[in-house]
């Protein structure tokens, strides 16, 4: 299944291995790594097209960093863990 194969190739490539060893690793050709990466790529712009999240992420930073200044210290500590988890 090529989904099935994109993923195992997705979580191949996050713990940084390479092409070839993720081709050996799941038995598929360095081509067939490449062609599941671009699939997987390919997903996740048509993705972030529809769903915006990039930019939604980035606006409500900015709001937090805008509200940050109006906002007592102890309050910016929480604004922080925010933010921190908005970069993430």
């Amino acid at each position: 299944d090529s989904a099935n194969g994109a993923s195992l190739v997705v979580r191949a490539m996050a713990s940084g291995k390479h092409l070839l060893e993720m081709a050996e690793r799941l038995s598929i050709s360095p081509q067939g790594v490449r062609d599941a990466l671009k699939r997987a790529e390919k997903t996740l712009e048509e993705l972030e097209a529809n769903l915006h999240l990039v930019k939604k992420s980035e606006e409500i930073k900015t709001l937090l960093l805008n509200l940050k200044e109006k906002v007592s210290d102890s309050d910016k500590k929480e604004i922080d863990k925010a933010i921190e988890l908005l970069e993430n």
